[in-house]
């Protein structure tokens, strides 16, 4: 009960905030934003989405396992704009996993929005995320967007000049009467704070967290209680380039923490500590950035499986590493293919020196995301 009072402060917390245009996190994955907010005019539309991706881990370490995603993620809803500033969305998400039969998720899409001003809007049902959060990959894995697409529950966001802010509750697992499965839930934060230091020249003062719980009062299950949370807290010093080749060179420096707040502790650490600084360039469409990662004794409820202490691999669940050192190199690319599609190719050799080993990731993604009027008139 006292989590849930906590991960729903996080929406208190918001509304004490302000936000400007929003700025990545760790590096740019606009294009690849699953976007499901409607034009504010008034009218009836049809809001259709379409993300193909291809990501293939070449991991052969027993922290994080090697695998390839590759498939596709389509949205095709109906929304109303009836004015005032709500927006309603309802239509049918499906996930399809190419190699396979079936399909990953194929589930309603139902979402209300409501912006009472210019600045705020408040998000009930399908969630902007998981991209969308904006969050360092150690905190919030880039691949949640490949494999739990859909985030449901309830979400603030903020947008003015003074701050950043980002804050949900994700509903994982719905709970009734004599369940054999605990509820699960989950949620996070994202406030960013913008020190102007010069016409070229800008900080972003950075604080995340996320967290998680599974528990519940009316549960037949005796799988004990479970709460944890990372945090994040750092700086981003950004300076725009006027040269021919490079407009963007960026540093950013976080301190990321790991805590079990579970009465009866069951994570294999109950407390852990990261240090992750990178350092980025970018020109128009095209991103090269430098990630060194230094943690201990570090898990997490929401991040990459690279960042871990302990593996989260098929054939070696009980291995511990509780040192972690990488230094991870990524490219980005970036194709327009109009004014509503893109494709993106990244490339992400890293080296990890407790294994001795380069190893890398390389991904391919089209995406396309629009929406089409059908009524200019509502009766």
């Amino acid at each position: 009960m006292k989590t849930r009072i906590a991960l729903a402060a996080l929406l208190a917390l918001a509304s004490l905030l302000a936000h400007r245009p929003q700025a990545s996190a760790q590096f740019d994955n606009s294009a690849l934003f699953f976007q499901r907010s409607l034009p504010e005019r008034q009218g009836l539309y049809l809001r259709a989405n379409s993300l193909f991706f291809n990501k293939n881990n070449e991991y052969f370490n027993r922290i994080a396992d090697g695998y390839t995603l590759f498939g596709n993620q389509s949205l095709l809803a109906v929304g109303l704009v009836p004015g005032h500033g709500l927006e309603l969305l309802a239509g049918v998400f499906a996930q399809k996993d190419f190699g396979t039969t079936g399909w990953r998720h194929l589930q309603p899409e139902l979402r209300v929005r409501w912006r009472p001003d210019s600045l705020s809007q408040l998000i009930l049902g399908t969630l902007d995320g998981p991209l969308l959060h904006q969050m360092l990959e150690p905190v919030y894995d880039f691949e949640r967007a490949l494999e739990l697409p859909q985030e449901w529950g309830l979400q603030y966001r903020r947008a003015g000049r003074l701050a950043q802010l980002d804050a949900w509750i994700a509903w994982d697992r719905m709970l009734y009467p004599g369940d054999s499965l605990q509820e699960r839930m989950g949620g996070g934060l994202r406030a960013d704070l913008p020190l102007a230091l010069g016409e070229r020249l800008s900080a972003l003062a950075q604080a995340q967290l996320t967290g998680m719980h599974r528990g519940g009062q009316i549960d037949a299950s005796p799988e004990p209680l479970e709460t944890a949370f990372n945090s994040a807290l750092g700086l981003r010093l950004e300076a725009e380039l006027a040269g021919p080749l490079l407009r963007k060179f960026w540093f950013s420096a976080h301190s990321i923490g790991w805590k079990d707040f579970s009465p009866n502790y069951k994570a294999k650490f109950e407390d852990g500590h990261g240090w992750f600084l990178n350092l980025g360039l970018e020109r128009e469409k095209v991103g090269l950035v430098l990630s060194y990662w230094q943690a201990d004794e570090f898990l997490s409820t929401h991040g990459g499986d690279l960042y871990v202490s302990a593996s989260r691999t098929y054939k070696h669940p009980t291995y511990l590493l509780a040192h972690r050192q990488l230094i991870v190199l990524r490219y980005w690319h970036q194709v327009p293919i109009g004014p509503d599609a893109s494709l993106v190719s990244r490339f992400e050799p890293h080296y990890d020196p407790a294994f001795r080993r380069f190893e890398f990731s390389m991904g391919l993604y089209l995406n396309f995301g629009r929406s089409f009027r059908l009524l200019d008139e509502l009766p």
